[in-house]
């Protein structure tokens, strides 16, 4: 058996989004063998006519590499698994560059990894796939719908195993990663940011003007090294961003949270599914409304040190019993009539002891 990833290169130049995606690809590798078909991101040209003079200079460039790589790869004894991720159209067209090895594929899997409108896909091009999956599963749903192939629900998840961090040692107070909903947070960091309180809030960025990793490896490392040492983690979700279109998906931050035993605090997301993914208590605790009683609730929570342990035992042990990638690798082979590597039942066993471990403690507490 063997796995091969068609996604933007893990380097400095491609997309910040795919150090989220670096440690799912990791939980791949060391289960069953991997091969990374990378391809240089491409920034969006000015204009529809410089767009496609682009792509196609592009698959002159890197299809014919591609191609002999596949070849030079495949292992004759099968099953071979393509994986495309994808985190705009680009990424789906770019999958027309192995059409020369398409057909030795045993399995060829779509995952949609961000908030592709199937509007803007050609629908031939995800009609060659054979199952789509996907972090949303209203546009897992649409992608389905409209061409016909499953969608299998690929809600968020990382390598838990690895990122756990039940330690005690939490000098942040409270960080906040990316989005947010700006009505709520705005006050909350302000107020928190008064040297007078000695509280410490962070807005993360992983790419700043200081420090530029270079590889999404780095990148990785530096955001959960940051999510660890911090007590509480604000996830707002996204419906009210204009690209998510009124969806409100389930969304990374929150397993990034939640492995590192942070209290989430923010609003609960609503997309379909979402909630048998999120379904314990205190999964997420909702602000108020206004920002006088949110700033109150988060300083009740910081002074709740029995409760912060509490969530954190229980966040990393649902995190671990739901969300760790070895989870969705498994559901994956499953889908695909494929037998569980002893290296994935070697990993899935591990998370299972350690995510009864961490539901002890929680009792303990």
């Amino acid at each position: 058996m063997k796995i091969f990833i068609l996604t933007s290169g893990m380097t400095q130049n491609g997309p910040i989004w795919m150090n989220i995606f670096w440690p799912h690809y990791m939980v791949y590798r060391q289960t069953v063998p991997t091969v990374l078909l990378e391809t240089p991101y491409l920034e969006r040209p000015p204009s529809n006519l410089a767009n496609r003079w682009a792509m196609r200079k592009e698959r002159q460039q890197h299809a014919a590499r591609l191609v002999a790589e596949v070849k030079e790869q495949m292992e004759p004894a099968g099953p071979n698994i393509l994986l495309v991720w994808a985190l705009n159209t680009n990424d789906i067209v770019r999958s027309t560059f192995l059409e020369p090895v398409w057909k030795l594929f045993d399995h060829r899997v779509l995952t949609v990894l961000d908030t592709i409108e199937i509007k803007n896909v050609d629908v031939e091009h995800v009609k060659r796939f054979d199952l789509i999956t996907g972090i949303c599963s209203d546009i897992g749903n649409e992608f389905s719908e409209a061409s016909g192939i499953p969608h299998l629900y690929f809600p968020p998840h990382t390598d838990v195993l690895s990122f756990q961090n039940p330690g005690d040692y939490r000098p942040i107070d409270m960080m906040i990663v990316g989005r947010r909903e700006n009505r709520l947070h705005d006050p909350i960091h302000r107020h928190f940011n008064d040297p007078k309180l000695r509280r410490l809030s962070l807005d993360y960025l992983t790419r700043g003007k200081n420090f530029m990793p270079d590889t999404n490896e780095e990148e990785a490392r530096s955001l959960l090294a940051t999510y660890g040492p911090s007590k509480i983690s604000f996830c707002f979700e996204p419906s009210h961003w204009y690209r998510f279109a009124g969806r409100s998906p389930l969304t990374e931050r929150w397993v990034h949270s939640w492995t590192s035993g942070c209290t989430v605090v923010g609003t609960t997301p609503r997309g379909t599914g979402v909630a048998n993914q999120m379904d314990w208590p205190e999964a997420t605790i909702n602000l108020p409304e206004t920002s006088e009683d949110a700033i109150a609730l988060v300083s009740e929570l910081l002074a709740d040190t029995v409760g912060l342990k509490r969530r954190r035992y229980r966040n990393i042990a649902e995190a671990a019993r739901r969300h760790d990638s070895r989870h969705r690798l498994q559901r994956l082979f499953h889908e695909l009539d494929l037998p569980v590597p002893e290296a994935l039942a070697d990993g899935l066993n591990k998370v299972d002891a350690f995510s009864q471990k961490m539901f002890q403690r929680t009792k303990e507490v």
